[in-house]
């Protein structure tokens, strides 16, 4: 494909991609930020990935309300770093929910306990938990130092994205149809409306960590995520800090930001919440499988 084609290609899968997500699911894939209003209030937007559905939530905090929970999101960490069991994790977890709760975090409608479930991976489909466990105890040492599954997972990190499953679903469509037949475009826009609504492929979000960016196109400028990434799981304890890039075997997804980031997938299968904060992401859940390292793919 030449450059020029490929420039097409891209611009129409992050167009329909966009398009159908808007209208269907409506879930952001850009990292959410901080932004002061005309008062002395800060307005925050926290997002809640479920498994078929994102939504934003908005809360005004003082700026007092805003360093404090900043500092509740580094004694997280401080209290995961010295966690080393499944079950101690997973009450850091839920004493973090409580403790978001009381800042008016969680909206009217999602409960302590529905929130709790979510980010200790309850909410996931039970077929995808027992295909990984089948597939780990036949392959116990499949797993290398930087990979995890069916994990909990919590960071805070730069250069960071979350991708709908949908799109990666046509994306998949998009890789084998001729970027200039228009016509089937919609046709696997009805399919993907279709396969959205089977509960059995609800498996949860991708998150990319590090980006590639081609300006001027063939030029590759590569920008790590920086931050820290702490998972427990199937393959025990795995934890990142520093500079680092998704390397799942997936093929990047787009982001159009004024510019076509290209972003390394590193996690699969995402539920939970993420809460932006000035130019990195906080976010906490479970995982169905998690590779990250320092070098990009």
């Amino acid at each position: 494909m030449s450059k020029s084609s490929n420039m097409v290609y891209k611009t129409l899968v992050v167009g329909v991609i966009a398009l159908f997500i808007g209208v269907a699911v409506q879930p952001a894939i850009a990292d959410v930020s901080i932004e002061p209003d005309n008062s002395e209030l800060v307005e925050i937007t926290v997002q809640f990935y479920e498994v078929d559905r994102t939504y934003n939530h908005t809360v005004l905090l003082t700026k007092e309300q805003v360093r404090e929970l900043e500092n509740l999101i580094n004694n997280f960490e401080i209290k995961l770093d010295r966690s080393d069991n499944k079950i101690e994790t997973e009450a850091i977890y839920k004493d973090a929910v409580v403790s978001l709760n009381d800042y008016g975090i969680l909206p009217e409608d999602m409960s302590v306990d529905k929130a709790q479930r979510l980010v200790t991976g309850k909410e996931l489909n039970t077929r995808f938990i027992r295909f990984f466990e089948r597939w780990y105890s036949k392959n116990p040492k499949s797993l290398d130092d930087n990979e995890n599954i069916l994990c909990l997972i919590a960071g805070k990190s730069s250069q960071t994205a979350f991708f709908a499953p949908i799109g990666r679903i046509l994306m998949v469509c998009f890789e084998y149809l001729p970027y200039f037949l228009l016509l089937p475009i919609f046709y696997f826009i009805l399919i993907g409306t279709w396969i959205w609504t089977i509960k059995p492929l609800s498996f949860g979000y991708e998150i990319g960590l590090g980006k590639m960016v081609e300006i001027p196109p063939g030029e590759p400028d590569y920008y790590p995520s920086k931050g820290w990434v702490n998972t427990i799981g199937l393959g025990g304890l795995k934890k990142w800090n520093g500079s680092f890039y998704g390397q799942l075997p997936l093929s990047k997804f787009f982001i159009y930001w004024g510019l076509f980031d290209e972003f390394y997938p590193g996690v699969f299968g995402f539920i939970g919440i993420k809460i932006g904060l000035i130019t990195t992401s906080s976010y906490f859940g479970f995982a169905l499988r998690v590779k990250i390292g320092e070098k990009h793919p």
